[in-house]
């Protein structure tokens, strides 16, 4: 277990990285952590970066129980790994990002969601 999430951290994490590995063959796919945050806030599904299927309901709904659960969500930094961030700040990442992805020419954008 990564010794900086707790147990339930390291659940919410290890999920995330079944489904990145189950649907887009990749232990941890770059951004996967937002383009799964799209589905748990319900936002409109986003493209799989593969044109892989989605994830089902069924995990969607567990990764939004997990996240309740811990209050935050997890994400991967090339510095540390796999590192709980609390709701607030996560949403603040999200949000950035979008912003981000928006003001890029259309095909960046595309590549980027890919990667």
């Amino acid at each position: 277990m990564d010794k900086k999430l707790t147990e339930d951290q390291q659940g919410v994490a290890e999920l995330i990285s079944l489904i990145s590995e189950e649907h887009y063959c990749a232990g941890w796919l770059m951004s996967i952590e937002f383009e799964l945050w799209d589905y748990v806030a319900g936002v409109s599904s986003p493209k799989s970066p593969l044109g892989l299927h989605p994830p089902n309901s069924g995990l969607i709904k567990l990764l939004k129980y997990g996240s309740e659960m811990i209050g935050g969500w997890i994400r991967h930094t090339d510095a540390d790994g796999r590192v709980f961030v609390p709701l607030d700040q996560w949403e603040e990442l999200y949000a950035k990002r979008n912003r981000e992805r928006a003001n890029l020419p259309e095909e960046e954008s595309e590549w980027r969601s890919a990667t």
